[in-house]
């Protein structure tokens, strides 16, 4: 990419971005995005039951998104590696701002499906700023900066879940409309402050078939056994994200602003851990040690979680699940990212990324059929999964990087 096409806070930062001010502005950027996306995790839902959708259709409005991301990630992944994080950062947000709108209007399920399609194709945000943090990070402050994402994934399922039920009481649309402005005020802000982080020198002359970034990784034995932990420990925790509101609306009778409190709650835990935390505790432990007590943390809150009866005892369940997912997610992101190469870490994320994308699409699916044989089965299935990612993050984990 040439300079003329590149904007001039682009061309002036680059090659000399400095972590401590490019950590907070990412934060920032995650933040605004996660909280639109928060929004709709408990709206959705009850939003496509009204439209008269069944529980294995709300599975499928739930996993769509995820299922074009496991296309496109690698796709973004790469082309971040070519031309950089900020023009698909930008790219993003604009497909947000189209999707939540569409959202907004629709009032079929066809139209709801076609929004969250436009949505799941344009979602790389994440896996991109994670390959901005991994290209202005060394590799021993790799854990902290994947748990600043962790942080904003908590932050914005605080204040996504209450702005959506806040916003439902105005209209069940509005949630949505609300979504689009954040997105729209996103993508502002990263065309007026956020630097190119990838370094000319690091950037792929050729860029190679998604196939071969997928063959490459699942060649290498740690780094498969990454991915494969990744996906199962995303699949068990996606299964209870999606039919979280129906159970807790079959159950304890919940509604939208009910779940929503549920979801800030996972929220407050995860910002803590990943925010404030996950630094020392790495420092202390290890990242493969914390990702096993996630391991272990998730999958008992999985376990216990469809035979709470009260309001007790699923708020420490839903604590202990989001305490398992904090501790798991930023370190397991933190090891895939040292095991590869400095001009490869978009497309060493974005396919570890595509993973739990795949994840995110298969587990509301498949979690929307067992809740409907029953509901425990759906948690208790899911627990088995986070269970096997256990023995996969056992491989030896070597810290050379990945071809």
């Amino acid at each position: 990419m040439s300079s003329q096409g590149k904007s001039p806070q682009s061309v002036r930062d680059q090659d000399k971005v400095n972590p401590k001010s490019l950590l907070p502005l990412i934060f920032l950027t995650v933040v605004i995005d996660l909280i639109g996306f928060g929004i709709i995790i408990p709206v959705l839902p009850l939003y496509a039951d009204r439209l008269g959708a069944s529980p294995f259709e709300i599975g499928v409005l739930m996993g769509i998104f995820s299922g074009l991301q496991f296309l496109v990630a690698p796709v973004f992944g790469r082309l971040s590696d070519r031309y950089g994080r900020r023009p698909l950062l930008l790219l993003s947000m604009l497909g947000n701002i189209i999707g939540y709108l569409i959202m907004g209007l629709a009032d079929s399920l066809p139209m709801l499906l076609l929004a969250r399609a436009i949505s799941g194709i344009s979602a790389a945000s994440i896996s991109t700023a994670q390959a901005a943090i991994a290209d202005a990070t060394p590799p021993s402050q790799r854990a902290r900066g994947m748990g600043i994402i962790g942080a904003a994934f908590g932050i914005g399922f605080i204040l996504g879940p209450l702005i959506g039920g806040l916003m439902s009481l105005i209209s069940p649309a509005a949630p949505f409309f609300f979504a689009a402005t954040s997105a729209a005020f996103n993508f502002l802000l990263l065309w007026l402050r956020f630097p190119e982080t990838l370094s000319v020198q690091n950037r792929l002359v050729s860029v190679s078939s998604d196939s071969s970034a997928w063959a490459g990784a699942l060649r290498d034995r740690p780094m498969a056994a990454l991915i494969g932990a990744y996906f199962l420990q995303t699949t068990g925790f996606s299964i209870m994200t999606a039919m979280f509101a129906l159970f807790t609306q079959e159950r304890l009778g919940f509604g939208i602003r009910e779940n929503g409190f549920i979801f800030a709650l996972i929220g407050v835990v995860a910002a803590v851990i990943q925010g404030r935390l996950i630094g020392r505790l790495v420092a202390r432990y290890g990242e493969r040690f914390l990702a096993l007590v996630g391991v272990v943390l998730t999958t008992l809150g999985l376990a216990a979680l469809p035979f709470i009866e009260g309001v007790g005892t699923l708020l420490i369940v839903s604590v202990v699940i989001s305490s398992g997912n904090s501790l798991f997610t930023p370190t397991v992101n933190a090891m895939a990212s040292q095991l590869a190469a400095a001009h490869r870490q978009g497309r060493a994320l974005g396919v570890l990324q595509s993973s739990a994308s795949l994840a995110r699409f298969l587990g509301p699916l498949f979690g929307g059929w067992l809740f409907k044989l029953h509901p425990r089965t759906a948690f208790l299935i899911g627990a088995l999964l986070v269970a096997a990612s256990g023995l996969l993050v056992r491989i030896e984990i070597n810290n050379e990087p990945c071809a």
